[in-house]
């Protein structure tokens, strides 16, 4: 991919599809390369083409809906330095417009960076300037206008500063709210093809996507996704099968859902499997999580990547208490995986 004058760039899921997006700015420009199973193309992007000269850009989900937004900090030419700002434009379910869009006049930018420097379980935006004696953090006030330009603390000992060169806090490249499966390989007696997909359990408000794939004895093929009704010439007259399932939950504070069990039919042979483990409980409040589950072990990680709690998951479930803030909580069950970001008040 052609990377003209390219001053900043990070990587996220931007539409919780499952591949990394590159983010990238320059001079009036910047750019979404959307990640896909066949990796990147310059016919599949997003463009944002009302922008200044752009020194960096930060990838968060600063209004906390759960899907990443993208932050810009433009500078300003020199015979107008003080024109410069920060956009900040938000994640509209993989879909980003002028219109929903914030701007904070910021002086001259030469990098960003956002994280919580408080606390409070918002992201604030540290401003680093070179033409003016000071940089900035900018205080994230929360919803309807997040920042104010008078909501901020100057930091007049650092000078003349040019790009970060801090960018990674903990496990920024995997935002979205997922759960995992990975079905063991299935063997048949014969070639089949693989005509249904069904799952069994409480799957409310979550969204599913199903894939599948063969063996012709002496490779495998490639991911299919499938849904319920499913015919695909990539699946047919295989020999040996496997499946997995990704949910994605995009809502903030408690998730729960269910799987049963999974049914599979090949021709007229019907395969199900039953998943009496993969079921998990994650809720929050005043300072207390609780975690509950049919098996297997969590972690929970602050946005330093320090891992603050672990246990063993059970039915009766785990309360402990965490200070307000943003953390990970990640779940290794028999087979199953979850990952799920969380904020405490």
């Amino acid at each position: 991919m052609d990377s003209f004058g390219t001053f900043g760039a990070t990587v996220a899921d931007l539409n919780n599809d499952g591949y990394l997006d590159i983010i990238g700015c320059a001079y009036g420009y910047g750019v979404v390369m959307w990640g896909s199973e066949m990796g990147y193309s310059p016919f599949n992007k997003h463009e944002f083409l009302s922008l200044r000269d752009c020194r960096n850009v930060q990838a968060y989900d600063i209004n906390g809906d759960g899907w990443v937004d993208v932050i810009f900090g433009e500078k300003a030419p020199l015979s107008d330095w003080r024109n410069g700002r920060i956009t900040i434009y938000f994640n509209n379910g993989g879909n980003f417009s002028e219109s929903n869009k914030l701007v904070i006049p910021s002086s001259t930018n030469y990098g960003i960076l956002v994280m919580d420097f408080d606390g409070d379980g918002k992201p604030d935006i540290l401003s680093s300037r070179k033409e003016i004696d000071s940089s900035s953090i900018y205080w994230n006030i929360g919803p309807p206008t997040f920042f104010d330009t008078s909501i901020k603390t100057n930091l007049y000992s650092v000078k003349a500063t040019r790009n970060l060169s801090v960018q990674i806090f903990g496990n920024i490249y995997d935002r979205k709210n997922r759960f995992g499966y990975l079905s063991p390989v299935i063997n048949l007696p014969e070639r089949k093809t693989l005509r249904s997909v069904r799952i069994y359990g409480d799957l409310a408000g979550q969204r599913v996507k199903v894939y599948a794939r063969k063996s012709d004895g002496t490779s495998w093929g490639r991911w299919v996704e499938v849904d319920s009704a499913v015919f695909d010439p990539d699946l047919s007259l295989g020999i040996a099968f496997q499946y997995r399932i990704d949910i994605f939950t995009n809502f903030a504070g408690s998730s729960k859902f269910k799987i049963d069990s999974i049914a599979l039919t090949f021709d007229n042979i019907a395969y199900t499997k039953d998943l009496p483990r993969c079921f998990y409980d994650i809720s929050q409040s005043n300072g207390e999580v609780k975690v509950r589950g049919g098996g297997g072990r969590f972690y929970v990680f602050d946005v330093l990547g320090r891992r603050v709690y672990e246990g063993e998951l059970n039915l009766v479930g785990k309360r402990f208490g965490l200070k307000r803030g943003v953390y990970w909580l990640f779940i290794r069950g028999e087979g199953c995986n979850y990952s799920k970001r969380f904020v405490v008040k």
